[in-house]
This record gives structure tokens, sequence and C-alpha cells, in this order.
């Protein structure tokens, strides 16, 4: 150390000159001048691998991280001077922080680490307050994100709660006060980034390697926005674009940034499968173009995904797996080509502190997933542009197979949609109402006696047939009178017209023909399954599906009437 032309209670600078080691390690050389009375200094300083690790203490101030590694040097010039009570400082030069590592003391396990982080051309200064860097150059950075065996992340462990000291101003009250920052570029070379989950059974680990790119325009004003452009691989070989801009120093950040991540292996991803849908992932690739807006605290997410080939493998068993029918939801999902081609649109208020882009990302897949398992007709139809909510049903009028102008209409829609999707097959059940197919039976039996063979004309009947009618109800009720079904006067007691009267007896005798016909079991199975034969003969010839995707199920003759017609279910699966 040495010191020169020092003047106690007399102005002037004295010369000043000191080098010394630091911690064993470091080194640290400070060249200038200083004055006591009013105090100033302008002195060049140089510090030269100072050891970061003797630092912890002040670090655990605000975090919990570990330091375990780490070299700081410094080149610059510092000037003070003592005015009005509080010393103004200045600062300007390079700083530069080598081979720096700090662990996550939970899992005992890196956090971050880089080879060396350089901070050009800095310049600091308190009166008034700002900080101004020219480039920070991060080279081989190294950032790690783990979620524990208790799913507790690694993020949470260093974390130190934020309590607002006594006589402190609170963050409203601080946020006039903001220091103005401005960095011109960041720049990343040779990084990456690291997921891993620990609480799966096998473990989940994934990361962005060869990481690339620039930040170019950090500031703490309000209307700038800083242009990012980065590029790396996941799993060494897909590649990674994260385009956009930001404005993270800002009070009110901003961000529209843009993150595409191309042709991933989805066998990375397994042990979720696994646990969540109870499968394991035989094959598959994901494409993923991730689009977020933050303004004003409101985040606009859009999630465009692509999954090509996306094939389940083994089974396995789990208290998570869930039991919907996961192999019929990415069967609808799926296009003829084998890609799964959605969007996932996401809406959030960061004031909101229960607010979790992660959750509320994967909740929105997942409820995606639950609505093609549960309401496996309403998602096909709305997939392929049609209304899906009445195409899980055919109705047929009571007594009948034959399919109407509107059921065949449906169809044509069901078999376009299963035409853009060939891993789905087609289930049918034939239906028969117990009381309404029974007595639409026996109508259509007791007219095929009444009128000539081959004419299934509908409408009043002719006077010969009428003759015929009630022929038949004498045989079949031991030569009762039609004629007494039906009082040949109104309700005023004046007689009725000959033919109204006619009209009334042949549809009383009609009715309790209809009554006493009796109809067999095997009649309505006939009919359930001629309903079912008709919907596949429809399918097959007029929508071009091939036979071996419809499989005709055993009947249902105890089926309900809706709206006076009957109902057959159609039902979706996978192969």
């Amino acid at each position: 150390m040495r010191l020169e032309d020092i003047q106690i209670g007399a102005p002037g600078f004295a010369r000043i000159e000191l080098q010394a080691g630091i911690n064993q390690t470091g080194m640290i050389t400070v060249a200038g001048k200083g004055a006591l009375d009013p105090s100033a200094a302008e002195i060049d300083v140089q510090l030269s691998k100072v050891a970061l690790q003797p630092f912890q203490p002040y670090v655990k101030q605000y975090t919990r991280l570990e330091i375990e590694d780490g070299a700081l040097s410094v080149n610059g010039h510092l000037a003070c001077s003592q005015s009005g009570g509080s010393p103004g400082i200045d600062f300007r030069g390079d700083v530069a922080i080598e081979a720096a590592r700090a662990r996550d003391p939970v899992l005992a396990e890196d956090m971050l680490r880089w080879e060396r982080l350089d901070l050009k051309q800095v310049q600091y200064q308190n009166r008034p307050g700002s900080l101004t860097i020219s480039e920070i150059v991060a080279r081989g950075l190294y950032a790690s994100i783990i979620i524990g065996p208790d799913r507790t992340a690694n993020v949470q462990h260093i974390l130190v709660s934020a309590e607002p000291s006594p006589g402190k101003p609170d963050r409203q009250q601080a946020a006039g006060s903001r220091l103005p920052i401005r960095i011109d570029q960041v720049s990343v070379s040779d990084s990456s980034m690291n997921f891993a989950d620990l609480s799966l059974t096998p473990r989940f680990a994934t990361g962005i390697q060869n990481l690339n790119g620039t930040i170019k325009g950090l500031s703490s004003e309000q209307l700038a926005h800083a242009d990012i452009d980065l590029k790396g691989q996941v799993d060494k070989y897909a590649p990674v674009f994260i385009q956009g801009k930001i404005n993270p120093l800002s009070e009110k950040a901003f961000t529209d940034i843009i993150m595409h991540f191309q042709g991933i292996e989805l066998t990375t991803f397994s042990p979720y499968s696994g646990k969540f849908a109870g499968y394991k992932i035989e094959k598959g690739k994901l494409t993923l173009e991730l689009r977020y807006k933050l303004s004003e605290k409101i985040l606009i997410g859009e999630n465009h995904i692509i999954v090509d080939q996306f094939t389940l493998g083994e089974k396995v068993g789990g208290p998570d797996a869930t039991k919907l029918p996961v192999r019929l939801a990415i069967a609808i999902l799926k296009d003829s080509r084998g890609v799964i081609d959605i969007d996932l649109p996401v809406r959030g208020d960061l004031n909101n502190p229960e607010f979790r882009l992660g959750p509320l990302i994967l909740k929105t897949f997942v409820n995606l997933i639950v609505k093609a398992a549960t309401s496996p007709f309403k998602m096909l139809g709305a997939l392929v542009g049609g209304e899906g909510e009445e195409m899980d049903f055919v109705s047929f009028t009571p007594g009948s197979s034959s399919l109407s102008q509107d059921q065949q209409v449906k169809l044509g829609k069901l078999a376009k949609a299963l035409d853009s999707r060939p891993q789905l097959t087609l289930a049918l059940r034939g239906t028969a109402g117990e009381s309404e197919d029974r007595q639409a039976l026996a109508g259509h039996a007791v007219m095929a006696l009444v009128r000539k063979p081959g004419d299934s004309r509908e409408g009043p009947l002719t006077e010969d047939e009428q003759k015929r009618l009630h022929k038949l109800y004498r045989e079949t009720f031991k030569k009762e009178d039609p004629g007494d079904l039906v009082s040949s006067v109104d309700e005023k007691g004046s007689k009725l017209p000959r033919h109204a009267y006619k009209a009334a007896v042949a549809e009383a005798s009609r009715k309790r023909l209809i009554e006493n016909y009796p109809v067999s079991d095997d009649a309505l199975r006939t009919l359930a399954r001629e309903r079912a034969v008709s919907v596949k003969e429809y399918m097959i010839q007029q929508g071009g599906i091939a036979e071996s995707r419809i499989f005709l199920l055993d009947v249902d003759m105890q089926a309900p009437a809706s709206s006076g017609e009957i109902r057959m279910p159609l039902t979706l699966d996978a192969r």
C-alpha cells in the first residue's frame, strides 16, 4: 500500500496505490487519488479472481441458493464524492464471473452454473440513479428446474419469503424510485436448460442443448421492447426457436414471444404418459408452436400442438392413471395421416395469486382428452366441421327399419368423419321398443290382412277394405258385431252421418284388432337387428366405410321411445 501527498485539514488530493491478496485466491489493485475534506475519490479498481463463496452470507438475504464455486473479476474506474449528506457514486468498467456454480440445498443438485459471464461497459451512478450495460455475454450457461420426489420444484426451495421490515417502504412506494436499467444486448452461447421430474418412476428428464442467440434492447422504460432470438435443440436433434419481444425490466412487463419446438420424440414423455394415461408411449413426434402475449398482467396464450404418429404402447398401472378410454380419445383426435393438430388457447390474470401457466395448459389439454373420451361423437363432429350433438344415435319410426331422409344425412356426416379417422370403429346395437314397436308391428300385420298383397300405402280404408276388416273382426272376436263399438249418435244426440259412422266403426275395429294381435319376441328381435343392418349397409354402400370397421352387437328390446321414435345408439371404439 502506498499513500502520497497527504494533507490533513487542508484541501487537495492524496495519491493512493494499493495491492493486496483476497482470500488466498484473489487480488485487488487500486490506483488513484482521494481527499478527506470534502470526501472524494477517483480510483482505478481491478479485482482478479475473487472467490464468490465467502459472499454466501450476503446471498442468503435474498435466496437459499448455495454458492459452490465462482470467481469475480472487475476492471473499472470508480468516482466517489460527498455532497449533501449522501455520497455520490459513479462506476464505469467491465465485470466478469467465471466458473460459477450454485446448488439447490434440498436436492443437492446444481441449479445454476456457467463457464463465464461477462458484463461489458457497465455504467452505474446513484445521483440520479441509473445502470447501463453494453452487453452481457453468457458462455456455457446451465439452468436446471427439478421436481423432487415430494413433487416440490427446486425453485420453491431457494425462495426466501419476503416479509416487509418495519419502517421500510412498501412495494408501491418503492416503485417510484425503481432504478432505471438499460442492457443493450444479452448474448447466449453454448448454453443449456434442463428439466427433470424425480417424482416419476421411471424418472423423467429432458432439456434444451446448444442454446445460442441474443436479446437486444432490454430496458426498464415502460415502452421499450427487447428483441429475443434464441435457437437450440431438444435432446440434441429437435430444433427449438424462441423469438419475439419482451420487457422484463419494466414495472408493467410486456411479452410477445413465439416458442417453436419441432419434432420432439414423444417417448421422452413416457413416464408422464404411464402415470396419468395408464400407457407407455410407443412412438410419435411432437411439434409445438407456443405464442404468449402479456400486457397489463393479462396473459393470452395460443398453443398450437401437432403430434405425428402418436402410438400408445404397453399398459401400466398406477393410482393416478385415468380410467377414461384414452385410446379412443387419441383415435378421435388423429386425422387420416395419423396427425393430431389442435389449438389450445389459454388466458389468465397474473394479478391472481393462484394463476399458474403450466398447470393451466395441462388442464386445458386434459380437458380436451376428457371431452374426446366422454363425448366422442360431439368431439368428432366438431373436428370435421359438423354438429356432433345428435350423431350418437339413429332414430326409427316405430315398427320400421327404414332410414328417413334426415337420418341418412346424419349418417353421411358420420361416414365423412369416420373416413378421416381410420383408427375408429363403429358398433351398432339394434333396438326395439317393448310397447311402441309391438303396437306398430301389430298394426302392420292387421293392415296386411286387410289390404291386397303388395299394397303398402297409407291412408283411409276403402269400402272393400272396411268389409274385409269387419270380417276379420267377427272371425277374431267370435262373431261380435263391430258396429257395437261405436255409438251411432254424437254427444248432442244427433245421428252421425253414414260415412262418418262407418269410418268410426272401422277405426275402432282396427284399434281393437291391433291390441289383440300377438307380436312375438322373435319379431321384435328381428326388427331390432334389421335396424342395425340397415345402418351398416348404408355406412358401407353409401358412406364408403370398410365392413371390417363396423360391428353388430346383441340387440336391445327394451329401448324407450323418445318423441315418438325409437333411438338406436351408436358406439365408437379404437382399433
